[in-house]
C-alpha cells in the first residue's frame, strides 16, 4: 500500500477527529467485548449482552456516510476470513460481519430511496422481516444490517416523520427479541439489553456528525487511527481469536459449529417464533 493511499484513508473523514470517528472507535471497543465473550469469557453472559450494541453501530454509520460504492477490500477480505473458517472447520453457514457490511451497501444502492425512505415501515420492514431468519444463517444478523444502514441514512438525511420513527423503534424491538432468542438472555438480562438499545436509538436519532478542534493530537491521532483503519483492525482480531480458539479450546469451538442437519430445524424454529400465525 503506497504512502498516499495510506494518507487518504487515514483523512477521509476529514484532518480533525469527529463525532463520526468516536462512534466507530466506540463500536470496536464493543466489537473486542463482544468477542471476548465468545471466545474466552464464553460463561459471563454479560461481555455478550454489551457486545449486542457493535454490529447496529457499525451498520447505522454504513448508511450515514452516504457512501455505497463498491470497496474491493472489504470483498477480499471477507473472502479471505471465510476461507479461513472452512479451513479451520469453522460452520459453512456463517460468514463474517464484513459480507453483512458489504451486502448492506449494495442493498442501500440498490433499493430506491423513493420506496426506502417514504415507506420504510410499510414496504422496507415486511420485506425485510420475512428475509431474516434465512439470511441470518447465511451472514451475520442478516437483513439487520440493511434495516439498521436505512436508520443511518434517514438520521443523515433528518428524515422525521411518524412512519421512519415508528420504524426506529420496531426494528429495534425486533433486535432485542432476536437477541434474547439466540443467546437465551433471561429477564433481568434483556431488560438491561433493552435499556441500552433505548439509549443507542436516543444517541443515533440525534446523532451528528461534529469535529473536535482543541483536541491534543496525543488524543485525537490514535482514536482517528483506530476509527480509519477499522476494517484492518476488525480482520487482524479476528485472525487472532479464530487461532486462539482452536488451539485452546477446541472443543467448545466445535460447539458453535451449525452442523447441516441442525440448519433446517433451526431454520424452521426461528421462522415459526418470528410468525406464530402461520
Amino acid at each position: 500500500m503506497s504512502e498516499n493511499v495510506i494518507k487518504e484513508k487515514y483523512l477521509r473523514y476529514g484532518p480533525k477527529l469527529n463525532s463520526f470517528d468516536l462512534l466507530k472507535v466506540l463500536a470496536v471497543v464493543l466489537m473486542f467485548i463482544d468477542h471476548f465473550g465468545l471466545f474466552v469469557f464464553w460463561e459471563d453472559i454479560e461481555y455478550r449482552i454489551i457486545g449486542r450494541f457493535c454490529a447496529p453501530i457499525f451498520f447505522f454509520l454504513v448508511g450515514y456516510s452516504l457512501n455505497f460504492t463498491f470497496k474491493g477490500l472489504l470483498w477480499a477480505l471477507a473472502f479471505i476470513m471465510m476461507a479461513m473458517d472452512f479451513f479451520m472447520n469453522y460452520p459453512i453457514f456463517m460468514t463474517n460481519v464484513l459480507f453483512s457490511i458489504g451486502i448492506a451497501r449494495l442493498m442501500l444502492e440498490i433499493i430506491p430511496e423513493r420506496v426506502s425512505l417514504k415507506h420504510p415501515l410499510l414496504v422496507v420492514f415486511p420485506l425485510m422481516l420475512v428475509a431474516l431468519p434465512i439470511t441470518y444463517f447465511f451472514y451475520d444478523y442478516g437483513t439487520f444490517s440493511y434495516m439498521f444502514g436505512l436508520m443511518g441514512v434517514m438520521v443523515a438525511k433528518r428524515i422525521r416523520h411518524l412512519q421512519a420513527v415508528i420504524y426506529y423503534i420496531t426494528v429495534i424491538a425486533l433486535y432485542i427479541f432476536v437477541q434474547q432468542y439466540f443467546l437465551e438472555f433471561d429477564l433481568e438480562q434483556t431488560i438491561a439489553l433493552s435499556m441500552g438499545m433505548a439509549i443507542f436509538w436516543y444517541i443515533m436519532f440525534n446523532f451528528k456528525r461534529v469535529e473536535y478542534e482543541d483536541l491534543p493530537d496525543i488524543v485525537a491521532a490514535p482514536l482517528k487511527l483506530i476509527s480509519r483503519y477499522s476494517l484492518w483492525i476488525y480482520a487482524l482480531h479476528f485472525v487472532v481469536f479464530k487461532i486462539y480458539i482452536t488451539t485452546k479450546y477446541d472443543h467448545y469451538y466445535n460447539k458453535l459449529r451449525i452442523l447441516p442437519r441442525d440448519f433446517t430445524n433451526r431454520l424452521v424454529d426461528f421462522y415459526e417464533t418470528l410468525f406464530p400465525f402461520l
